[in-house]
């Protein structure tokens, strides 16, 4: 359970980042909705994995 904290955490501080950079720079903007999407797929299979694993054991 604390990894799946951490995940989260790490992801929402690299949003948190990419708001911040996209904010500076618009022409960056198109860029970081990529990262956006990415971390949130990241984020959809870590948690869906964990799932398996947990249901698994």
């Amino acid at each position: 359970m604390k990894k799946l904290v951490t995940i989260f955490a790490n992801g929402f501080t690299r949003l948190e980042v990419i708001k911040a950079n996209s904010l500076k720079s618009p022409e960056k903007n198109k860029y970081s909705k990529i990262g956006v999407f990415l971390i949130l797929f990241i984020l959809a299979t870590s948690i869906l994995s964990l799932q398996n694993s947990f249901f698994l054991s």
